[in-house]
């Protein structure tokens, strides 16, 4: 009878761990931590440095071929850089730093081993916010960076160097 009930621990906690197991590999250095959220299928990964916080988060995105990945990014970037030249605190830093924001981005292309893909990134004065999709012939993913200036190029390494688990 404890042989049964050890049986069945251990496949339930089998059967959990599996579920657990994340469909992509994320190589990042020790002070990015990485969470998966396997309910929404959502990555989420932050640098607590002591210039600030940033973070890298994206999800499954409904299948796009990658030609058209180009074209999905820049309607997203266009998109964010309506919202920001509308929103109230960006008028406001405006006003207060004597400036004129510029909600300008800037296409760059995402070359890895294994997915590859497209982002627009924003400055935001002293910060950083980029939007991307990568992925490959089967799947894509798409999400966002927010952080600060030095961590971006950083963030950017790891979406390249993601690869497909198993």
């Amino acid at each position: 009878m404890k042989y049964i009930a050890l049986m069945l621990i251990l496949v339930s906690n089998c059967s959990t761990l599996a579920g657990d197991i994340s469909p992509l590999t994320i190589d990042a250095s020790d002070n990015w931590k990485v969470s998966y959220n396997k309910e929404v299928n959502f990555y989420t990964i932050t640098n607590q440095s002591n210039n600030g916080s940033s973070k890298l988060f994206f999800g499954f995105f409904p299948p796009v071929s990658k030609d058209d990945i180009l074209d999905n990014v820049e309607k997203i970037a266009q998109g964010v850089s309506e919202e920001i030249n509308n929103s109230f605190w960006v008028r406001f830093l405006n006003w207060l730093m004597g400036s004129n924001f510029n909600n300008s981005f800037v296409m760059h292309e995402i070359v890895g081993k294994e997915y590859s893909g497209h982002y627009a990134e924003f400055k935001l004065y002293e910060s950083v916010h980029i939007v991307f999709i990568f992925g490959n012939d089967s799947e894509a993913w798409s999400g966002q960076f927010m952080g600060i200036k030095e961590m971006s190029k950083e963030a950017m390494n790891i979406i390249k160097n993601i690869k497909k688990s198993g």
